[in-house]
């Protein structure tokens, strides 16, 4: 299913539980928290925080909003878990009125359950910012286990709070570098700056009726898990090893890193698309282990290079609509103080109409 609108965060999440109702999904007495299938509950809630903005007030402070949003293993717990930024994921630029937004989901007998959600919106300056969050289950592409269970959201605001530059760049001019966090990936290693007001991206539950991990040793099945031991598999940039040995580094392990710079194919005009693996590891050691549980279900990281934002690439019978991991700009003006960008990384989402 495929749906949009605009108007403000109240109107964006009722809008969100309207498209899950059609979709299929349980809610309880008509509202949130909502469940589907091997997803038990989903639910969110908010809070503001005082923040400067240099992009449109000139470093003046204004009050901001963010959401939080979760999963748990029943509609109860879920709603306990979204109570609080260490046990959900946040979703920063929620005070903005918003040009658009765009749900996408793709139910089905044998189809994990999910919804992606991709906003639109205007920091006063740029009116081409974007933010994302998303609910589900992985696809687990055949594999035995019952699900993986998670939310992951954009924590990078879309505007600048202070002039950090070059590799001390933040959530608004790093894009898909180490320094702050993105969608659909987990954070394994990474620290994050404590004037991040967005310190979750990503938590997950693991199924425990047919679990893929081992009892002891790895994280637990059942319990609610943050992004610490899945490793970010589409960073890209200094620092990007991904476990505490340097074995491997993004550039490496997952081709994903490198579909953020491609061009669209001379003779087809198509965009690579990266598909977003979640990798879990053991624990932060040298002796770590990895296990490959599974993807994002239909949403690619991708280049938005020779496109603009809301594209359709068609590929058969399927349509990908793409939009910018947070403003769409050239390379060069990354990383720049008060420049607004993620370069030209994009995500791609499968359109099911």
């Amino acid at each position: 299913m495929y749906s949009t609108g605009s108007g403000d965060y109240v109107a964006l999440m009722a809008a969100v539980l309207a498209h899950a109702v059609a979709d299929g999904w349980t809610t309880s007495g008509g509202t949130w928290p909502i469940s589907k299938g091997n997803v038990k509950g989903v639910d969110w809630s908010t809070f503001t925080v005082t923040e400067p903005d240099r992009t449109f007030l000139g470093g003046a402070s204004r009050t901001t909003r963010y959401v939080r949003i979760s999963v748990g293993n029943s509609l109860a717990n879920s709603t306990t878990n979204a109570a609080l930024i260490a046990s959900s994921a946040t979703v920063a630029n929620m005070h903005q009125t918003f040009t658009s937004w765009h749900i996408f989901s793709d139910s089905g007998v044998g189809k994990p359950n999910y919804i992606h959600v991709v906003v639109n919106f205007s920091n006063g300056v740029n009116g081409d910012c974007y933010t994302h969050f998303s609910f589900g289950e992985l696809d687990k592409h055949g594999m035995g286990h019952t699900a993986i269970i998670y939310a992951s959201s954009s924590p990078k605001r879309g505007w600048a709070i202070d002039t950090l530059s070059g590799t001390n760049s933040s959530d608004w001019n790093s894009g898909m570098y180490g320094r702050t966090l993105s969608p659909y990936t987990g954070r394994a290693q990474f620290t994050f700056p404590t004037s991040y007001n967005g310190l979750n991206n990503l938590v997950y539950i693991i199924d425990p009726l047919i679990s893929p991990v081992p009892a002891s040793g790895w994280p637990a099945a059942n319990d609610l898990q943050n992004g610490s031991n899945v490793i970010h598999s589409y960073q890209v940039g200094s620092g990007a090893n991904l476990i505490s040995n340097n074995r491997s580094s993004s550039y490496d392990f997952n081709w994903a890193a490198w579909s953020q710079f491609s061009i669209p194919q001379p003779y087809s005009g198509a965009v690579s698309l990266g598909p977003l693996a979640f990798w879990l590891l053991q624990a932060i050691s040298t002796s770590a282990q990895m296990m490959y549980l599974g993807s994002f279900p239909n949403v690619r990281i991708c280049s938005m290079e020779g496109y603009i934002p809301g594209n359709i690439i068609s590929y058969a019978s399927e349509d990908w609509m793409i939009f910018p991991m947070l403003r769409d700009t050239p390379w060069s003006q990354m990383q720049l103080a008060d420049v607004v960008s993620s370069g030209r990384s994009g995500f791609a989402f499968k359109k099911v109409v």
